[in-house]
């Protein structure tokens, strides 16, 4: 048990002084007239390597949908998103393969009741992350919209048979959602 509570508290502190790295960084980004983010420096990448690392933890610890907690969500969709903005490289610069897993991770928050109100911050992380694919991959970010587009079509039939029965529960309904983007990346 010590062992994981060192374990959770290394992670804890690797979190905390990213954080800090990250604020000390936004707030030199700010006070210089010359942004340098489209340049690596070792710093860069020293820094690119330390996000990736952290980030996928915090999305498979805080966006479960139905145990998410609205202000942890918050948090993690706005560093998800400056971070995409800022410090494009901890996405590999927009490669599918890096960002396509975390819209999958943002996309079932859409359906959360509690979320309504931060759907704002849902769709600027998602709209950051899309920026970004489509810096790198205009191919997959068509593929992306082709398939929201297939989604809502998918879903007509679905829409068509609510009739408020509890049945409807109980049939099956193919649903093929956004089956292109994601066979790609596996």
């Amino acid at each position: 048990e010590r062992r994981r509570s060192g374990s959770g508290m290394a992670k804890e502190n690797n979190l905390s002084s990213l954080v800090h790295e990250l604020r000390e960084r936004v707030a030199a980004s700010s006070s210089t007239p010359a942004n340098n983010f489209g340049q690596s420096s070792g710093d860069d990448v020293a820094l690119e390597i330390r996000f990736r690392a952290v980030i996928p933890n915090l999305l498979n610890t805080y966006l479960v949908p139905s145990l998410g907690k609205g202000r942890e969500v918050t948090a993690v969709m706005k560093l998800v998103g400056h971070t995409a903005r800022n410090i494009p490289g901890v996405f590999y610069h927009g490669n599918p393969a890096a960002i396509f897993p975390v819209i999958g991770r943002i996309i079932p928050f859409f359906a959360e009741p509690e979320f309504v109100p931060g759907h704002g911050v849902l769709l600027e992380t998602v709209g950051s992350l899309l920026m970004l694919l489509r810096s790198n991959s205009r191919k997959a970010y068509r593929m992306f919209f082709h398939d929201a587009l297939q989604a809502i079509e998918d879903m007509q039939p679905i829409a068509s048979l609510h009739s408020g029965e509890p049945e409807l529960c109980e049939s099956h309904i193919p649903f093929t959602c956004f089956c292109m983007s994601f066979s790609g990346i596996w």
